[in-house]
């Protein structure tokens, strides 16, 4: 049962006229709680982020995901969930055993 007391948030709430004319999103950080959370849900991992974008731009097949040749693109390297920038665990386990 949907509670109409409670009014969900609208695009007013996150976008607003910007000083030189036209709008502009707000600042995330000055969102309430209660707010961010109506209206984008639970936080999530940035890599879960990143990934879903990247199937968001892929049109939500996994597999052109991992065939992505868009390299110039920041999330490139990050599509697969991961970060392959970070050491493997292995090695990280053997470094910190040192």
């Amino acid at each position: 049962m949907i509670d109409e007391t409670k009014n969900p948030p609208e695009r007013r709430d996150l976008v607003k006229e910007a000083p030189e004319g036209g709008t502009m999103g707000v600042d995330p950080r000055s969102l309430d709680w209660p707010l961010a959370q109506a209206y984008f849900g639970q936080p999530k991992p940035l890599s879960r982020v990143i990934r879903e974008k990247c199937l968001d731009c892929c049109c939500q097949v996994q597999s052109e995901v991992a065939k992505c040749t868009a390299i110039n693109c920041p999330l490139w390297p990050y599509r697969m969930g991961t970060n392959p920038l970070r050491p493997k665990r292995e090695a990280r386990g053997i470094a910190a055993k040192k």
